[in-house]
């Protein structure tokens, strides 16, 4: 979403600025919003630590909101939000969050639009983790995101495995001729 495309000058300035400089935390572990953040420049990583102590790294990028599954329920946030490189954020209260969606149609279309984009990811994300196999998560994830690119280590996370068990069935769907890497991306020919 680019606010500066959809929204007034008078709207703009509901927000306040933000600088975080490298490494800089936004927000705590288990810390309350009162605000919704929009990632106006840099990138931002939501961290949270598994019961093994595991760290896993979700990223925000520019033009991303940050908060908004948040800002209307009385819950605590899940990791801490920190910044990956020198970022820009814009923030707003949930006062004049409400109060923009009144004043701008597209501005609330738009908020929608990224929440159901987002629920329909975490929907699909929570039905692949049912599959029995990593190639039937591998196979189900390409069936909704039709050319992927061949990244192991950011595929392996977005099917909650590890690099190499990965790494290893990748190659072994190549041999089989199930899928197809070509210019970076891989495809699926045959299911099953």
């Amino acid at each position: 979403m680019d606010l500066e495309k959809i929204l007034t000058k008078e709207q703009i300035s509901y927000f306040t600025k933000i600088i975080l400089k490298k490494n800089e935390t936004l927000l705590g572990e288990g810390e309350r919003i009162s605000s919704l953040y929009y990632l106006k420049e840099g990138e931002i990583n939501i961290i949270s630590t598994s019961l093994s102590g595991q760290e896993i790294t979700n990223s925000i990028n520019k033009g991303e909101m940050i908060g908004n599954a948040l800002i209307f329920i009385d819950e605590k946030t899940t990791g801490r939000i920190v910044s990956k490189c020198d970022s820009l954020l814009l923030s707003i209260s949930k006062d004049n969050l409400v109060k923009l969606f009144m004043e701008n149609k597209t501005f609330l279309e738009e908020y929608l639009k990224e929440l159901s984009i987002k629920t329909f990811n975490l929907k699909n994300e929570n039905k692949m983790l049912h599959f029995k196999t990593l190639e039937e998560r591998l196979f189900y994830y390409l069936s909704y995101n039709q050319e992927v690119v061949y990244n192991v280590t950011h595929l392996s996370k977005k099917l909650s495995c590890s690099r190499e068990a990965l790494s290893s069935t990748l190659n072994l769907l190549i041999k089989e001729n199930k899928i197809i890497v070509k210019e970076g991306k891989i495809t699926f020919k045959k299911i099953f």
